[in-house]
């Protein structure tokens, strides 16, 4: 559970950090990310490459040679179509901000299956969320700044969100399903007390 939270946390930071770079350096950041995932890959491949060689002949664990080379492949293939490769980007990002509204919006019915008032907030953030995710898959060449400006607030949304529905969404489910236990044990308790009084 512990790793859960961090995950989600470091998850939402990451969000965050991402859409302000998007509102504040949108052009550059398009730029440059292609160039980073090019080289992340090709350096992920040459290390690959590398072990196979450096490992013992018969591992069958060992298939270095085959990641190592797709991952340079794919990284020259990044980095030789970047414009196109640029273009969908903001199309991606578009259907990450979807995905995450729609988990917001599951949260927001679960929330209102618990029959707590914050499915209100969830519903409204969630529907935010879509709406920007949905604007950025429709119309991803719209002006890209623009488009990489508007999924920047779209990140920021889900990275707060994201932390917020991680820790106060999940307490109160928790404390709904403990509600029955709690009924349960007590009316055990009182079950007992009664057999005893009849017994005297």
């Amino acid at each position: 559970m512990k790793e859960m939270k961090k995950s989600i946390l470091i998850t939402s930071l990451l969000y965050v950090i991402i859409g302000v770079l998007l509102i504040v350096f949108p052009g550059l950041l398009l730029d440059y990310s292609i160039f980073v995932l090019a080289a992340v890959l090709a350096l992920l491949g040459i290390v690959s490459v590398i072990s196979f060689f450096v490992k013992k002949i018969g591992d069958e664990s060992n298939n270095g040679l085959f990641t190592g080379l797709i991952a340079i492949f794919v990284a020259f293939f990044v980095y030789w179509y970047r414009d196109m490769i640029q273009g969908l980007i903001p199309l991606v990002l578009g259907f990450v901000i979807v995905i995450s509204g729609i988990l917001t919006l599951q949260d927001a019915v679960n929330t209102i299956r618990i029959k707590s008032a914050s499915w209100i907030p969830l519903l409204v953030t969630s529907l935010v969320k879509l709406g920007i995710g949905m604007f950025a898959v429709m119309y991803p060449n719209n002006t890209a700044d623009l488009i990489l400006r508007i999924i920047g607030i779209g990140f920021i949304l889900s990275g707060i969100s994201d932390l917020i529905v991680s820790k106060y969404v999940t307490n109160k489910i928790k404390s709904f399903l403990s509600k029955p236990a709690a009924t349960a044990t007590q009316t055990t308790v009182e079950t007992q007390a009664t057999v005893i009084d009849e017994k005297d």
